[in-house]
């Protein structure tokens, strides 16, 4: 996942069970909007607030 690669590189840690989990999730719960996607992604990607703009700003890219 091309996204969380970018936001490891911004130093957000996220490790290879997040982003399975995150790729579970959305093949689970089968996302049909953006934000929907987003707020999966947030919940295991952002793991305080002091992260939540440098996530935001990769979600917008």
């Amino acid at each position: 996942m091309h996204f969380a690669r970018a936001l490891r590189r911004t130093g957000l840690p996220i490790g290879t069970g997040r982003i399975i989990d995150a790729l579970a999730a959305v093949d689970i719960a089968g996302l049909c909007s953006r934000n929907e996607f987003y707020w999966a992604l947030h919940s295991l990607f952002v793991s305080g607030p002091e992260q939540r703009l440098i996530f935001d700003q990769g979600f917008r890219i």
